[in-house]
């Protein structure tokens, strides 16, 4: 393969074993640090669609830098002490970033202030990973340079690429460090393109700092906006299902109400389950969720596992719990639910009963 001068390769971490190349271009113009990121950018891009279609979900554009004028030269005979990289690439931003790193763990407060904002000429999923722990520094006018960068990187990484890397480089660091930290993930994971954050910051809802929490509320009402959000809650109906039982009451709060913005109609038990929980605030969310997903298009599509675990609700649970199965299954206009709902008739609660007459004229 012949390439001219910076010529730009980006590889992931799936494709180094063979040598195969995502996306080669050639940038003329442009110095070695912009050609970098020009790599990057182009990169992400081809590994965003590739994500979007369901592939590659776990790795990352990291070999990425500019080759020497001409073509790429041969590689070596292998000898009794083979180079593993006889080729390494000029330029490259990851190593940049190792320059960086080095300096937060071993420089002085003013090399870690000075490496801190430098990561805005890095945007990327690691620099802004980088950043939010460095508001974990002992010193604060670097905590101050960290927090300016943070908000830096949130406008200057692109998130209709790298909205998935940097949730799987931010988002761990929502669960450690101090509370500055935790508040700073939160809000980054808020500015990604894709409602998967949805689940660790809901985990978040149980820090035991108010601010973290406050952030983490504020990230959960943008990302659950996100187009994708019926796909991830789709992906994780068990995930969603152990917070509406065991978490804390706000983590069981938000939870049922974004199944009710998700509208997805497997996922009706959870939330009629949830309509009987100990706490007002749940109880009342999880009822306006149940009313937002019967109302639905394609509820009355629920296949019969659904309607065996309303059944197995109304059979074990208690009154609340049996009215909303009750109407839950009426909403199907499905006749197998029927000898359910008849049952209902004779309940020895009133409500249960009125809810089943009413069931009783959609099937």
């Amino acid at each position: 393969m012949t390439m001219s001068a910076q010529a730009v390769v980006c590889q992931v971490d799936m494709v180094r074993g063979n040598g195969r190349v995502i996306q080669p271009f050639t940038s003329h113009g442009l110095d070695q640090r912009e050609a970098c990121k020009e790599a990057q950018k182009a990169c992400r891009l081809d590994l965003r669609q590739r994500q979007r279609n369901g592939s590659n979900m776990q790795v990352s554009c990291q070999l990425v830098g500019v080759i020497n004028t001409g073509p790429l030269p041969p590689m070596p005979n292998p000898g009794p002490t083979p180079n593993p990289n006889p080729y390494p690439p000029v330029g490259n931003c990851d190593y940049e970033l190792d320059g960086i790193a080095q300096v937060l763990s071993s420089g002085g407060w003013r090399a870690r202030q000075h490496a801190v904002a430098d990561l805005v000429r890095y945007p990327s999923p690691r620099a802004i990973a980088m950043a939010v722990k460095a508001l974990n520094d002992n010193d604060s006018d670097v905590k101050n340079a960290a927090s300016i960068s943070v908000n830096e990187l949130i406008n200057l990484i692109d998130m209709n690429y790298d909205s998935i890397p940097v949730m799987q480089a931010v988002a761990p660091l929502l669960k450690n460090g101090g509370w500055k930290q935790r508040q700073a993930a939160a809000k980054v994971l808020g500015a990604v393109y894709t409602a998967e954050a949805v689940i660790p910051l809901i985990d978040a809802l149980n820090d035991n700092d108010s601010d973290v929490k406050n952030m983490a509320q504020s990230s959960i009402n943008k990302v659950i906006g996100n187009p994708d959000l019926k796909q991830v809650v789709r992906q994780n109906k068990q995930a969603f299902s152990q917070l509406a039982k065991s978490g804390g009451w706000k983590q069981r709060q938000q939870t049922v109400k974004v199944l009710g913005v998700a509208q997805v109609p497997r996922t009706i038990a959870i939330v009629v389950e949830a309509t009987g929980d100990n706490d007002s605030d749940v109880s009342r969310a999880a009822t306006n969720a149940m009313n937002s997903i019967v109302q639905a298009r394609n509820y009355s599509s629920v296949n019969m596992n659904i309607i065996a675990k309303l059944d197995e609700l109304y059979r074990t649970k208690g009154w609340k719990v049996r009215m909303n199965a009750v109407k839950a299954l009426g909403a199907t206009y499905n006749p197998t639910a029927r000898p359910t709902v008849l049952r209902a008739l004779d309940d020895n609660d009133s409500d249960v009963r009125r809810a089943a007459q009413n069931a009783l004229r959609n099937l």
